[in-house]
C-alpha cells in the first residue's frame, strides 16, 4: 500500500449577527452584519506539493519488532508477512494540518492509497491515539523508551477501537 494524497475540505455556514444599540441610539440604526462563510477550501497534504513536507509515517513489522522503518519511501501493510508466519506489517501516518484554521469545520477528508497486492478481506484503517516519532517507532515502541500499550499499536489506548474505514484490497 502506498499513500499518495491527503486532502481535507472545510467550510462553514453564513453567520448572521444583529448589532444592538443603546437607548441613546436611534433604533432604526440597528445594524445587521452578515459574514459569508459558505466558501470552502480544499487543501492537499502531499509531500512535495505546494511546498508541503509535513507527513510523518513509518512501517511497523511484527517480524522485526525492534527495527525502525521510518525512512521507508513505500508504506506496506500485510496481515501475514512473510507469508504463512502469522506476523503483521502495519503502517502509521500523521500529517501536519496546522494550516487549517482552528475555527474551520472539516466537512470531508480523503486518504488515497494504491493497493499493489490485493486481498479479499481488505485492510482496516484506524485513527491513532498516540504520537509516534518517525525515526524511532517500531512494532514495540512509539518512540525511544515509550512502548505502545500493545505491540504494533493494537490496543484501544493506541488506536481507535472502531475502524474508520476498510480499504478494499
Amino acid at each position: 500500500m502506498t499513500t499518495t494524497r491527503r486532502s481535507f475540505r472545510w467550510g462553514a455556514l453564513s453567520v448572521l449577527a444583529l448589532v444592538a444599540c443603546s437607548s441613546e441610539q436611534d433604533p432604526t440604526q440597528v445594524g445587521v452584519v452578515e459574514q459569508d462563510l459558505t466558501t470552502s477550501s480544499t487543501v492537499s497534504f502531499q509531500d512535495g506539493t505546494d511546498g508541503y513536507s509535513g507527513t510523518t509515517d513509518a512501517v511497523l513489522s511484527q517480524n522485526r519488532p525492534t527495527t525502525n522503518y521510518g525512512s521507508t519511501t513505500t508504506l506496506s501493510v500485510d496481515g501475514d508477512d512473510p507469508t504463512y508466519t502469522g506476523r503483521d506489517l502495519s503502517a502509521v501516518l500523521r500529517w501536519d494540518v496546522s494550516s487549517i484554521p482552528p475555527t474551520a469545520v472539516v466537512t470531508s477528508a480523503t486518504l488515497t492509497v494504491y493497493v499493489t497486492d490485493a486481498t479479499a478481506t481488505g485492510y482496516p484503517i484506524y485513527g491513532l491515539n498516540k504520537l509516534f516519532t518517525e525515526s524511532q517507532t517500531t512494532w514495540n515502541l512509539q518512540r525511544s523508551g515509550v512502548a505502545w500499550t500493545t505491540a504494533g499499536a493494537q490496543a484501544a489506548a493506541d488506536r481507535d477501537s472502531t475502524e474508520n474505514e476498510t480499504q478494499a484490497g
